[in-house]
């Protein structure tokens, strides 16, 4: 079994996480790590347009300024989600090196991720 530190550089996220990878769950992990941030992506993607969540809720004077403030609340927090995405993407790949030295090969490692998206994963 391998214990693995994530490169804080690569993924602040995960660095606080020690993931233990063994050579029969590292694709499975890394499979896992990229459904997760599929389907976290695809989510985002079905909110609508960017920066235009909230619309105006009436005529006051206050509305537009509610609005305003709601709209930049909701991007932080897409933003987070985006980034957070991206870190389980960047996770998953760098299990790719780990995979290679447990002797899987280039070809094993991008089928397992299909064939766990085809097993329900995603």
């Amino acid at each position: 079994m391998s214990t693995v530190q994530l490169n804080e550089d690569v993924n602040p996220v995960m660095s606080q996480v020690r993931a233990q990878v063994t050579p029969e769950n590292v694709l499975r992990v890394r499979a896992a790590l990229l459904a997760e941030s599929d389907r976290l992506l695809a989510a985002l993607r079905s909110g609508g347009p960017p920066g235009d969540w909230v619309g105006l809720c009436g005529g006051d004077p206050l509305s537009a300024d509610v609005r305003r403030v709601l709209n930049e609340r909701i991007a932080g927090a897409v933003g987070q989600c985006r980034e957070h995405a991206e870190q389980l993407r960047s996770a998953a790949h760098s299990l790719d090196v780990i995979a290679r030295d447990y002797g899987h090969t280039d070809a094993d490692i991008a089928n397992s991720y299909r064939i766990e998206s085809c097993r329900g994963t995603r």
